[in-house]
């Protein structure tokens, strides 16, 4: 189990991995127009220090017919992938990851193109990882070090594969990643965060083009008793644009041993893409004027916890400065158009949390209300504006005898209203599952499921 952080605003890889563990996974699904599979397997590494690496591994497919309803828009994905782990002397750990995943589509209709045209698209890309931890980021004494290296592919059939040339894209993308914590005396932890960045393009529509990035953060954290505050901030340097310097602010404040208050602020920035700035074909248009977003974000909330139960609410809002959409500016427009949006305000409220109801069943339940406006005029949103308003999810779990266990979730999704969209904005999503542990075998679990029971 990995997680890996890819921040769209530098292209930075930052990679917090789990210790692989001895466990595996076989997992099959099939539905009326679609059908997948995975295969995931783990053996934990040596004791520390030994030289005997963990290792894993994975590969899944899964194939879907008509996934919008339009004849033709079928999709293939495939994915393949293995990680090494070498546990170092005291809390160290050495990972080596790579990974592959493929996907083709039936693109007709997307990207604003007409239905009417066969449009196809494949997507192939590549990561390699290789990085060094120690300690946890719960505690104030850490390191992190990481080098990863993205290679993609993109090749798209406007009219088809009959139709012509197809527009090929292929990108290289290396980051360095690194980050410590330590602490100083009682109540000072000090966190430092530097990254680099650089992008390679070839393409015969959006031509050649490289950049790098480089970003330096400091994070300083004072901590008194139950108040913790912090004050900092990052510099942000490109080699084709003006530097940045983005503050950080927050504080926590532990009420008691079960509520907990806090606030943030942050900052960031995001450049354009080369596809926003350059693309070009005969519903999409790209614009070499754009400028670069600046985003400003302040949230609160509460978190809670007691006896079987947990909860958490928190408000946001959030406003960015030249965002970048794909837009129908005038009802009839046949083109999007990749434009910088003059004022963008987003609004909202998050929620979720965990209850036992005695100690056969479960209840869990997650939700999101936003609101977002922006200062330019316009038809229809391809991407920014035409966002997800509501997002609301209720989990059942009955235990219903030992090893037994049956799960009901429901979800609902609303979407900002688009007068172009051909399904309308909300959709229901319901799915069940049943789970068995035998007593006889332990660590095995079978479990069967529907999902997407609704989908409309």
């Amino acid at each position: 189990q990995a997680r890996v952080r890819v921040a769209a605003e530098t292209l930075a890889v930052a990679a917090d991995l789990a210790p692989i563990e001895t466990a595996g996974r076989l997992a099959a699904g099939i539905g009326p127009r679609q059908r997948r599979g995975l295969v995931q397997q783990g053996i934990a590494p040596g004791q520390p220090g030994s030289g005997v690496p963990g290792v894993s591994f994975f590969v899944g497919a899964d194939a879907a017919a008509r996934t919008d309803g339009l004849p033709g828009n079928d999709l293939r994905r495939r994915r393949f992938g293995g990680r090494a782990q070498w546990l170092l002397a005291g809390d160290g750990a050495i990972d080596l990851l790579a990974s592959s995943a493929s996907r083709a589509f039936g693109a007709r209709g997307f990207y604003g193109t007409p239905r009417s045209l066969p449009s196809e698209e494949e997507v192939a890309q590549t990561l390699l990882l290789a990085s060094y931890g120690r300690g946890g980021r719960a505690g104030r004494d850490f390191d992190r070090v990481s080098a990863a290296l993205t290679r993609a592919r993109d090749t798209y059939w406007y009219g088809g594969r009959a139709g012509g040339v197809p527009n090929r894209h292929r990108s290289t993308v290396l980051s360095l990643h690194g980050e410590r914590a330590r602490p100083y005396g009682e109540t000072l932890t000090l966190h430092l965060r530097g990254d680099w960045t650089g992008e390679w393009l070839r393409s015969r529509a959006l031509g050649d083009h490289a950049r790098n990035s480089l970003s330096f953060a400091a994070l300083p954290t004072w901590t008194w008793g139950a108040v913790s505050l912090r004050v900092g901030g990052a510099f942000e340097g490109f080699d084709d644009d003006r530097p940045g310097w983005l503050p950080a602010l927050g504080a926590e404040v532990r009420a008691n041993d079960r509520h907990t208050l806090f606030v943030n602020y942050s900052e960031a920035l995001r450049q354009p893409s080369y596809t926003e700035y350059q693309y070009n074909n005969p519903t999409s248009l790209g614009n070499s004027g754009l400028e670069r977003q600046q985003t400003r974000t302040a949230e609160a909330g509460w978190r809670g916890t007691w006896p079987g139960a947990e909860a958490s609410l928190a408000g946001f809002a959030e406003h960015a400065r030249s965002a970048v959409d794909w837009l129908l500016l005038e009802r009839g427009d046949t083109t999007y158009r990749a434009v910088n949006l003059d004022e963008v305000w987003r609004f909202g409220l998050a929620y979720a949390g965990r209850a036992d109801l005695g100690r056969r069943h479960a209840l869990s339940f997650s939700g999101l209300f936003q609101e977002q406006s922006c200062d330019t005029p316009y038809y229809a949103s391809r991407y920014l504006m035409d966002s997800v308003r509501r997002d609301l999810r209720t989990d059942w779990v009955w235990r219903a005898a030992p090893g037994w266990e049956a799960r009901l979730w429901q979800r609902v999704q609303e979407m900002a209203d688009n007068p172009l969209r051909r399904r309308g904005g909300r959709r229901w999503l319901i799915g069940a599952e049943a789970r068995w542990q035998p007593s006889r075998v332990p660590g095995l679990t079978w479990t069967a499921g529907v999902a997407n029971l609704l989908d409309g």
